[in-house]
């Protein structure tokens, strides 16, 4: 029988191998899902059992796509948008037919080279750098603790056709410093970066630094009232007085209720603060290698502890992974968890959870392999 074609897909069909017995098709192996990106290469494979296998049809979202004898391999070499959906293989003789489904996902845009964290001195200038990739080309926005950034005299914005670009912030000052966020998007989805930007008034050393850190200072401020007498009336004269207490190498001990009290012949007040001691990030459980085969749940997990707001990080070959379709992030009670329902080649490589506080921060990191060469 002639293979025919139905739609414009440029598809290779090949032909499988199964062991052939007498009756209606029997499904041996199952197709499996595939998530690619616009432009790659797709491949659907399945076996099915029973003789003789007089037809196989291959359809997409309910449209047949060829019909053949004894193709039992569909790959799709370059992935369009309209291509995405369900993909069926009917096998079918005189005693019946069996049919197996799968689906083909189309990926969002993903960055190739991620923002980075910028330290910079007040004066001088910080560059973001990126590079996305996409089909169509993603479109580029920039934004500084969640608020969009506009392009301006002291901010210059780059985007290139080939992906990448830069934010640049030219004499840079105090309140240029935070959380710098990159979204790229077209209509497959989008994907974001962020990075901090750490802005110091001078240099500073790191012995000073790490000194800073270890030192929690308490300031108070208090008004004496004195008073002249005259002839003629009371004259009062204020004047300020600053007192400091410096605590050195804060401890959880030191945490609690502090109080200021001044007194002179006329009186006393007192004032109140409430001092917390934060506690850097700790992973009580690590991350372990993991082994998966193509297509099983993947399930990356830790435990952290630290005071909170505990911020957490997934990193995947120094690209951030956030939460979609496919891929579910929690952070719940100090358990942090990555999960993949369908583990696909791609997702081989190398994996961070990085967990941080206002106190510092700390990773964990892993390998993950995937077992098996199916996904394209």
């Amino acid at each position: 029988m002639s293979t025919t074609s139905v739609q414009s897909v440029d598809v290779l069909l090949q032909t499988g191998w199964a062991e052939a017995s007498p009756g209606a098709p029997a499904l041996l192996v199952r197709m499996r899902d595939v998530i690619v990106r616009l432009g790659e290469m797709a491949e659907f494979s399945c076996s099915f059992d029973g003789q003789p296998l007089t037809e196989i049809v291959w359809d997409h979202n309910g449209d047949m796509v060829v019909r053949t004898e004894d193709k039992y391999t569909l790959v799709i070499n370059d992935v369009r948008k309209e291509l995405e959906g369900e993909y069926s293989c009917t096998a079918s003789n005189r005693l019946g037919k069996s049919t197996c489904t799968s689906y083909l996902h189309v990926k969002p845009p993903y960055f190739t080279k991620p923002i980075e964290p910028m330290q910079c001195t007040v004066g001088g200038n910080a560059v973001f750098e990126y590079r996305v990739a996409g089909v169509p080309l993603p479109s580029v926005q920039w934004l500084k603790d969640s608020c969009h950034i506009q392009p301006g005299k002291f901010c210059n914005m780059v985007n290139n056709v080939d992906g990448s670009g830069f934010l640049k912030i030219i004499n840079v000052q105090k309140n240029d410093s935070g959380l710098y966020s990159c979204r790229a998007s077209n209509l497959r989805g989008e994907a974001s970066c962020s990075a901090d930007l750490i802005v110091f008034l001078g240099t500073v050393s790191m012995s000073q630094m790490q000194f800073e850190r270890q030192k929690t200072t308490y300031e108070s401020s208090v008004y004496e009232q004195t008073t002249e007498q005259t002839s003629e009336s009371s004259l009062f004269r204020g004047n300020l007085s600053a007192q400091t207490t410096a605590l050195h190498e804060s401890k959880k001990e030191t945490s609690g209720k502090y109080s200021c009290e001044v007194s002179n012949a006329y009186g006393s007040d007192i004032c109140h603060c409430q001092v917390t001691q934060q506690n850097p990030p700790t992973f009580i459980t690590t991350l372990t290698p993991t082994a998966v085969g193509e297509g099983e749940r993947l399930s990356l997990s830790c435990n952290v502890t630290g005071s909170p707001p505990l911020n957490i990080q997934w990193m995947k070959d120094r690209r951030e992974v956030t939460s979609s379709a496919t891929t579910k992030i929690t952070f719940t009670d100090g358990a942090a968890s990555l999960v993949i329902d369908k583990a696909s080649k791609t997702d081989a490589g190398d994996y961070l959870c990085k967990a941080s506080n206002s106190a510092g921060s700390t990773f964990s990191k892993t390998k993950v392999t995937i077992k098996g060469t199916l996904w394209i």
